[in-house]
């Protein structure tokens, strides 16, 4: 039976931290909307909480003034393309593919709300204060880019002609979209996609050949199907890590290396299990949401809790949902504790699906090779006192 104190903390299903959150949205959304369909220059507390139907005071429980909203508007909505960009889940080895489906993602978050595109390329919301955070957003977005130009061309991330590459590509993919949401650029959005992914192909293709061209080590990469270092290391690529950070005076290496290593495991723990999942047109973010769901007490979840849970943005989990409901695993239904949310819950076929595909990775040690059941323990303490440290779990 739930106690007095509980119940006297949740309103409608939701509890406070919800319910804020709930509210940060709205005024997000209400910024965007008034920039759109007004002016910038009616953007202001008063006439953000009138859109969004708030009263001032929950303006200023998550903001401290309109250039704290515009900045947040921005964060938002550079996160929601970051996630868009990471959650392509074609095969790296055919790069045509991996680039379409990067760049279809990209294309279909900023133009299934043009509000979107219009704060990071256009004018929408254009102010003195907000030019320091939407270049800081366009550089998380540069940085993702080249994050993906890295796993398709085995090029260093860190040569200025990829980084000058990739402010090209996003700044001009970006007034493509302007332009074609403006009725300038002809065509459908599938032709966008297409001659923006040839653009990209292109441009990418002649900036990775320049790049090896001036780095000599990078020009013959060696890539055995069992190593994801591109040949560029004879040793293992964390033994040379800790050599040259010595030899360059950088300091103690070993956080460091501790760091390198769970990225480096990551990657390759996410490109094993992706391939795995592929056949059941799962991804391994697609498959944590169907097991995120399956734990729930109802099997059923609102899209902020799974959010929450996953740890990745609101629209990367609308993306995800959208999908697995077109597969027939998930389906939406309004939740009777609150006429506003939305839950997300598993169908008869998802449940099947899911158990087909705990199986499959079941058979690859869910990516941990070599890995006994005293092992995975320790590995799960080891990391647990991190992820305290990080805010990830309460410290109990």
């Amino acid at each position: 039976m739930m106690s007095e104190s509980t119940t006297a903390k949740r309103y409608g299903g939701d509890n406070a931290e919800e319910r804020t959150e709930r509210r940060r949205l709205a005024l997000i959304d209400a910024a965007l909307a008034v920039g759109a369909e007004e002016s910038r220059k009616r953007l202001t507390v008063d006439r953000v909480c009138q859109r969004a139907k708030l009263s001032k005071r929950y303006f200023y429980e998550s903001f401290t003034d309109i250039d704290a909203l515009t900045e947040a508007v921005f964060e938002h909505v550079a996160g929601g393309v970051i996630d868009a960009l990471s959650t392509g889940d074609a095969d790296h080895s055919d790069v045509a593919e991996f680039v379409h489906t990067t760049t279809s993602a990209f294309v279909c978050y900023l133009t299934e709300d043009p509000r979107r595109a219009r704060a990071l390329f256009g004018e929408l919301l254009m102010t003195e204060a907000s030019n320091t955070v939407r270049t800081w957003a366009m550089q998380r977005i540069a940085a993702q880019v080249i994050a993906r130009a890295r796993e398709v061309h085995h090029i260093e991330p860190t040569d200025p002609l990829i980084t000058t590459t990739a402010a090209m590509v996003i700044g001009g993919a970006g007034q493509a979209i302007i332009g074609w949401l403006d009725g300038n650029i002809p065509g459908s959005r599938d032709l966008l996609i297409d001659n923006l992914t040839r653009l990209v192909m292109i441009t990418g293709h002649g900036a990775a050949v320049a790049a090896r061209a001036d780095a000599p080590a990078l020009r013959s990469p060696r890539r055995p199907t069992t190593r994801t270092d591109g040949g560029m290391f004879e040793a293992d690529p964390i033994d040379v890590a800790r050599d040259r950070y010595l030899r360059r005076d950088l300091g103690k290496p070993d956080l460091f290396l501790a760091m390198s290593s769970v990225l480096r495991l990551h990657r390759r723990m996410t490109a094993d299990l992706d391939q795995a999942l592929r056949p059941l047109k799962l991804t391994t973010t697609s498959y944590m949401l169907l097991i995120t769901v399956r734990f729930s007490d109802d099997e059923a979840m609102s899209l902020v809790e799974l959010s929450r849970a996953l740890i990745v943005h609101p629209a990367t989990v609308t993306l995800l949902v959208d999908q697995l409901e077109k597969l027939g695993l998930i389906e939406r239904r309004p939740s009777p504790r609150d006429r506003r949310a939305t839950l997300a819950t598993l169908t008869d076929t998802g449940r099947t699906e899911l158990s087909r595909a705990t199986d499959v990775l079941e058979g690859l040690s869910f990516g941990l090779p070599g890995t006994d059941p005293a092992g995975a323990y320790e590995i799960v303490e080891a990391l647990r006192q991190v992820r305290v440290a990080a805010g990830d779990t309460p410290d109990k």
